[in-house]
């Protein structure tokens, strides 16, 4: 009895082991893995003919990823069912999550996540309760990196980070993520920042009989969008002295 439940075992074992290898394999032929990234940013310790093999067994449950194009973590967190399961992110999109049409999501830097998240201008309690609705406290820096930004959101009330991209002309042609390249060089580089408007103060100005979007951006601010002519005036406008329509004078 006892030799035939270790035979048992060892069979499994084999099997087990057989499944591994297959699946390792499908992991590396997958566009969405790349060994020398993997290597180079998650873990260093691998090599790279080892990268797939790693990440199936250790890496998924450590919470790395398997190539910038894929977060593993954020695939996760946006389907509790594979978490709940125990399944690794990338094998189950290959398995099923890409016919199924699930989502995924291009990997943010940790230390990049941390250092949003440390800056005195990202505020996750205003980012979820104004920008992104539902989003989890600690999920906040890394959706901004993630999403936020590419949908125009602002990181927090200090920091407007579509009037960041629209006054920073080379940062929004590379791309770039705003609050980020602010932290990484647009400080040392004494770029201006500018402050959220409210939008209800926006929607009340721009509603005014006292405000003449066309007028303002024709005679006081030059190539600013009609759509943003009252944004402009409450952000920037004022403080440069214009007026918002022929009938207010400001600096009067």
């Amino acid at each position: 009895m006892a030799r035939h439940s270790a035979l048992r075992q060892k069979l499994c074992n084999i099997l087990g082991a057989d499944r591994d290898v297959v699946a390792a394999r499908r992991l590396a032929r997958s566009k969405l893995f790349n060994a020398d990234w993997y290597h180079s940013t998650q873990a260093p310790d691998v090599v790279p003919d080892q990268a797939a093999r790693h990440y199936l067994r250790q890496g998924a449950a450590r919470g790395l990823s398997p190539s910038p194009l894929f977060d593993g973590p954020w695939y996760l967190a946006n389907n509790p069912d594979v978490a709940a399961a125990g399944l690794n992110p990338l094998l189950h999109y290959l398995d099923s999550g890409h016919s199924e049409v699930r989502p995924i999501c291009s990997y943010v830097d940790r230390d990049a996540v941390a250092k949003v998240a440390a800056s005195g201008l990202f505020d996750a309690e205003w980012y979820r309760t104004t920008q992104a609705h539902g989003v989890a406290p600690d999920q906040a820096a890394r959706h901004y990196l993630q999403d936020g930004a590419a949908r125009g959101l602002s990181p927090g009330p200090l920091f407007d980070g579509p009037w960041y991209l629209a006054n920073n002309a080379d940062v929004a042609a590379a791309g770039l993520n705003p609050l980020l390249h602010y932290l990484d060089s647009g400080r040392s580089e004494d770029r201006p920042i500018c402050p959220v408007a409210n939008p209800e103060l926006v929607a009340r100005i721009a509603s005014s009989d006292l405000f003449d979007a066309e007028w303002y951006r024709t005679t006081q601010a030059h190539g600013v969008a009609r759509d943003q002519a009252a944004r402009h005036y409450l952000q920037d406008g004022a403080a440069r002295g214009l007026s918002p329509g022929p009938l207010f004078d400001g600096p009067w």
